[in-house]
């Protein structure tokens, strides 16, 4: 069969990304569906996603069917909601903001997470990490031009910051742990064995070192995907990060 193929499925005679995104620019859900996969969490910052008001987002619904919605009942602490070109995105102040939940299950490694956000400033911020001490899962940006990942064992690599938005995706897999920056692998190696058992999204735990910028959409994945698959969930969220950015 001819053309780009993700696991089974293949458009014409097409052989590149873009013509993969510009294909789910038409037919969004004409052959992604990411329901079809084995999902741990998806958070999509989309009206009918989410819970607010002007007091900013209450709740984010967990659309893998989980139910490991992400909450935030204090007002202080509720990032806002921001439709920019058409896409819904959290937005967090780097101050107070952030929301969390305990999945009540631990999911061992290997997972993949895929997160569509952006930075506004160079500080030290925790753009996600566990819902507690246990099973620490974490991405942070101290003021070093580094993204920093670790689930138990660091990885990084440079980044100027603050940054408009990428595609994010962390496969942690111990000593075969890979990051991938807008489809482009960055780094692999040893990222540590922990499991994931709930998220913070927007601060560490504790909380502190609260996260300056916005996050459009995660999915968290278990198992590690073929490449054709890996590239399908990139080319979805680029086509969203191409239409954020304008």
């Amino acid at each position: 069969m001819n053309g780009i193929q993700y696991g089974n499925r293949c458009i014409g005679n097409e052989c590149s990304i873009d013509k993969m995104s510009s294909y789910l620019r038409e037919y969004p859900t004409g052959y992604f569906t990411p329901t079809d996969y084995d999902l741990i969490a998806w958070y999509k910052m989309e009206p009918t996603s989410i819970t607010y008001d002007a007091n900013g987002i209450s709740k984010v619904n967990d659309l893998s069917g989980n139910d490991y919605h992400l909450l935030q009942a204090v007002d202080a602490n509720k990032p806002a909601f921001l439709s920019v070109n058409s896409i819904g995105t959290s937005v967090y102040d780097g101050a107070n903001t952030f929301m969390n939940v305990d999945f009540g299950v631990t999911h061992a490694q290997p997972f993949t997470i895929f997160l569509l956000f952006k930075t506004i400033v160079n500080v030290n911020q925790f753009v996600y990490d566990s819902f507690s001490s246990i099973d620490r899962n974490f991405m942070y940006m101290w003021s070093d031009d580094k993204i920093h990942y670790s689930a138990g064992v660091e990885l990084t690599y440079s980044k100027v910051k603050p940054f408009n938005y990428i595609v994010s995706c962390v496969i942690p897999n111990g000593v075969n742990s890979t990051v991938y920056e807008n489809g482009v692998s960055k780094i692999t190696g040893n990222l540590g064995a922990r499991s994931i058992s709930g998220i913070t999204l927007g601060a560490s735990y504790i909380p502190s070192a609260f996260f300056n910028g916005s996050i459009a959409e995660m999915f968290i994945i278990d198992g590690v995907l073929s490449t054709a698959d890996r590239q399908l969930f990139e080319s979805y969220l680029n086509d969203k990060r191409v239409q954020l950015i304008g």
